[in-house]
């Protein structure tokens, strides 16, 4: 029995053994032959020629005095299966809102980016704000923008007074108190801010109470004259205030402003009437003082060929004048040989040169009247 037992168990476990391959046939149908051979060759799909797209970007800009205030609009698109960041504004826009609310925003290497779903598109809006001073204080924005075949810029704040820049475009299209232009594919966003340099007649301004003292701490003055009497005088004025100022000024007879800048930006003054100019000056900085430059031209008598006198008369302040300083140079090769007028006479290196000052001065203009001769020539031997 025991010799039986082992036969069978012998035969089972031939008979579990698989039965060899090697002269394995399968039998198809062409139908099913030719869809094994189409599905082997299939390639995947070709992925997207471009990832995403911003459709479209449209930005609202409010012009203030340290900043602007702004409304960025975009039309994403994202064509593959998988997120992608996408690049919006420069570090230089503080976020304030944005829809969707839900938007995941980070920034990165200096760039404000979106995450965006995949196979998705959206409507994103962020409200922003952006300084406007550079290092030296004047107004400039400088505001990285990503491309977009339709992209628009629209600008609002700006008085009639003023001229806007956008570097790189032309002039805009005014709509109402805005002014709009087409960015096209721009990458940056560069606005400059000035007065518009010119004179404007205007009607007599009223007087205007200052509720704080204001002291033009100092005055310097360089002033070349030539033989015809004619002079170019280059004035800088340090003015202390705690407010919005009009600084009235009595000009010299026939006198003609060349330049005007207030805190280094084109200024424009108001003709009072025919001897007075009135310059609107903004409020003070956070060390309360304002610079003036003023370059003017004027006429006085012509020299005499040997001796005679000049006079000259400063712009005249309503306002105390601590220190003035006044360089006044005369035609060589004539010397001066004395001097009269409210200002103080200060050696000087050279004899065509004159050096003045003054302290403490309120109300009259500085004036000086200045006997020239030539120097007679050294006799022959």
């Amino acid at each position: 029995m025991r010799w039986i037992s082992l036969l069978l168990a012998s035969a089972a476990l031939a008979a579990a053994e698989p039965p060899p391959l090697n002269e394995a046939r399968v039998t198809l149908s062409y139908p099913e032959l030719k869809a094994l051979l189409d599905a082997a060759r299939k390639e995947p799909p070709p992925a997207a020629p471009l990832a995403f797209s911003i459709l479209s970007a449209d930005y609202q800009l409010t012009l203030e005095k340290d900043r602007v205030t702004g409304t960025a609009t975009f039309e994403i698109q994202n064509f593959s299966d998988h997120p992608e960041l996408v690049p919006l504004l420069g570090s230089a826009a503080r976020v304030e809102r944005v829809e969707p609310k839900d938007a995941v925003l980070s920034v990165l290497s200096g760039r404000l980016k979106y995450l965006l779903e995949g196979k998705s598109r959206v409507r994103l809006v962020l409200v922003f704000t952006a300084a406007t001073r550079d290092t030296s204080g004047r107004w400039a924005l400088d505001l990285s923008i990503p491309e977009s075949a339709l992209s628009s810029l629209t600008i609002r704040g700006a008085d009639a007074s003023e001229t806007i820049t956008v570097a790189g475009l032309g002039a805009p299209t005014p709509e109402g108190e805005a002014l709009r232009w087409q960015l096209g594919a721009a990458e940056k966003i560069t606005v400059t801010r000035e007065m518009t340099p010119k004179i404007v007649r205007e009607t007599p301004l009223p007087t205007k109470r200052v509720e704080a003292p204001t002291i033009i701490r100092q005055l310097n003055v360089e002033m070349r004259a030539v033989r015809d009497g004619s002079y170019l005088a280059k004035t800088g004025w340090i003015i202390r205030h705690d407010n919005a100022v009009d600084l009235t000024l009595a000009m010299p007879q026939d006198a003609e402003i060349l330049t005007c800048r207030v805190n280094g930006s084109n200024a424009a003054p108001l003709e009072k009437d025919a001897s007075h100019i009135v310059l609107p000056i903004p409020p003070p900085s956070s060390q309360g003082e304002s610079q003036i430059e003023l370059t003017y031209t004027a006429r006085g008598k012509a020299f005499d060929p040997v001796r005679g006198e000049f006079s000259v008369t400063l712009p005249g302040a309503p306002f105390l004048i601590e220190k003035l300083g006044w360089d006044l140079e005369i035609p060589k090769p004539y010397e001066t040989v004395a001097i009269q007028g409210n200002v103080d006479f200060e050696p000087s290196p050279r004899p065509d040169l004159v050096r003045l000052k003054r302290e403490l001065g309120r109300g009259d203009a500085a004036t000086v009247q200045l006997f020239y001769q030539k120097p007679e020539k050294p006799a022959k031997s």
